[in-house]
């Protein structure tokens, strides 16, 4: 054996022992080489993926499998394909038939050709999705949590300035939920919290937003949408509760008080402001009920 074919012996050796997938194309977009991990990502055999097949022909060999480019229609992966390989984009993500993800990253070479690393961020993927849940939904509910609704409302706020379109929230605080938790225990009252907040996330328009705010206080902001529109949605919210609450044949009421108020940028200039308003006349509300009992 000569030396440069055991250099290229300890090469191939090398290549396919790292965990990722490596392929070298010409500037004819031929390949010149790969590596056992790129042939077991495509599930190319030896002969699919020799030296001369053309980077299409590979490509056509993945779309008869079922490889796509993640968030790509199936008949657009060639096309996608080949546009990446034109522009070299830092990163694309493509989607096995095994549902694995991997991430290819392409660079020219001085030759002419290209070079490709490709990477299964499958678990990785999986565990930022794990991540940005818990980083935006309420533990205990799942809704939208305190952190990410404000900054959605503030983004609504600042396009309300700009287009004049109603926008209105509602702020809403359980009743009795310290006496359920003493009279029937935390995790009755628990479950109130997750009833009532479910029950207004399934009411309302997917364009809406319910946040809890955090213990018993809930905020419900209503984009494109006048007070007098928002609390009809409210009296249907309430209406729904009071028909679990007989279904259920529970020994306490599913009420809570709430204050809807439209934005008015002259009169609230932050965030805090517009929703203390809203908080300010939910109290009053809760005042009014308590004198009704």
């Amino acid at each position: 054996m000569t030396i440069i074919s055991r250099r290229e012996a300890v090469l191939i050796e090398a290549m396919d022992n790292i965990p990722a997938a490596f392929v070298v194309y010409d500037k004819n977009d031929r390949l010149i080489v790969c590596n056992a991990k790129f042939r077991e990502f495509y599930g190319y055999s030896e002969a699919d993926a020799a030296p001369g097949v053309t980077h299409q022909e590979l490509g056509l060999i993945d779309e008869r499998r079922g490889v796509i480019v993640a968030g790509m229609l199936p008949e657009d992966y060639m096309e996608s394909r080949l546009k990446y390989r034109a522009s070299f984009d830092d990163e694309q993500l493509v989607k096995l038939p095994d549902g694995r993800l991997i991430s290819t990253r392409e660079r020219p070479l001085a030759s002419g050709g290209f070079v490709s690393i490709q990477i299964d961020v499958t678990e990785i993927t999986e565990t930022q999705a794990i991540l940005e849940h818990y980083a935006t939904t309420d533990e205990l509910t799942g809704l939208t949590n305190r952190r990410v609704g404000l900054q959605l409302m503030s983004k609504l706020m600042s396009q309300h300035k700009r287009s004049g379109d109603d926008l209105s929230i509602c702020y809403v605080d359980i009743d009795e939920l310290k006496a359920v938790n003493d009279e029937f225990g935390h995790e009755r009252g628990d479950w109130m919290i997750k009833i009532i907040g479910n029950t207004v996330k399934e009411a309302i328009r997917d364009c809406d937003i319910v946040m809890r705010l955090g213990g018993d206080e809930f905020l419900i902001i209503f984009p494109h949408c006048a007070v007098a529109q928002a609390n009809i949605k409210i009296k249907k919210i309430e209406a729904r509760l009071a028909e679990i609450e007989a279904n259920e044949k529970i020994t306490f009421a599913l009420n809570f008080s709430y204050g809807t108020v439209a934005y008015q940028p002259e009169l609230f200039r932050s965030v805090e402001e517009f929703i203390a308003h809203s908080d300010k006349l939910m109290y009053q509300n809760k005042l009014e009920r308590n004198g009704t009992r």
